[in-house]
């Protein structure tokens, strides 16, 4: 036995980082004060000094450094046949922050430090997906 649930996806004051995903862009929230980008994005910058003043909007070109990274070997049932997946800590130039997203590399070819691109790949059940490619 079934049911349907309906909802509307909220996410309040960081819709703009979703809509531009959808759009194959990536955006990042920039603190007038103290000049830090996030991405992912906040809505308030929590450096001290900043009082929580509200960031501003800015887009991000998608390239960026991979900080680190893991290989799985195991995964949930929806996943088994992407095995081993590696998962990276990628900092998008300029940011202050890092993005959680799937790399897609040999093993042999990993390194923290290394450049990538990140990209967008479309999915059927998702909005937009984020991965990483390694980069000269």
């Amino acid at each position: 036995m079934g049911f349907l649930l309906e909802y509307r996806d909220d996410w309040g004051m960081i819709r703009p980082f979703f809509e531009g995903l959808s759009e194959g862009r990536l955006y990042g929230t920039r603190c007038p004060l103290c000049e830090k980008i996030y991405c992912p994005p906040r809505a308030h910058c929590p450096s001290t000094g900043c009082n929580l003043s509200q960031t501003e909007w800015v887009e991000l070109e998608p390239k960026g450094v991979l900080e680190s990274y893991t290989i799985l070997g195991l995964s949930t049932q929806g996943h088994i046949d992407e095995l081993p997946l590696i998962l990276g800590l990628v900092r998008v130039n300029g940011c202050s922050t890092c993005l959680m997203m799937r790399v897609e590399a040999e093993r042999d070819e990993l390194s923290c430090g290394a450049r990538v691109e990140v990209r967008f790949r479309e999915d059927a059940k998702r909005m937009r997906d984020l991965y990483a490619v390694l980069i000269g």
